[in-house]
């Protein structure tokens, strides 16, 4: 969360790091903790170091849209940056209204009826 801007620039890896340093850190391994994991989280490591510099977003440009977003007279309760974040939102939310249009009829029949 980007504090005061409302922004959640939700980290999957900011989790796995902190879960990484934890295990190293400390020779008992919490309790369920796989070495499966680890394996994981190196192999994101590694995937992360070796394309740096060429995934899809440019920094520079997030933070334009960002900083545009802040300062608009309606900033968005939600940004998504990069084609690489609205495509699988898009599926997300086409896939999610796929499930509750079926029981629209019972989602609107809770109403008082006035």
């Amino acid at each position: 969360m980007l504090g005061p801007l409302g922004l959640d620039l939700g980290d999957d890896v900011g989790h796995k790091r902190e879960h990484l340093a934890a295990t190293l850190g400390d020779p008992y391994q919490p309790p369920g903790f796989a070495e499966a994991d680890l394996r994981d989280v190196l192999r994101r490591i590694e995937v992360r170091h070796c394309c740096y510099g060429t995934q899809p977003g440019d920094p520079a440009q997030a933070a334009k849209a960002i900083i545009a977003a802040v300062e608009s007279d309606e900033p968005p309760a939600f940004l998504l940056l990069g084609n690489d974040a609205l495509s699988p939102y898009r599926r997300l939310t086409a896939a999610r209204f796929d499930t509750i249009q079926p029981w629209e009829h019972l989602t609107t029949s809770t109403d008082i009826d006035v």
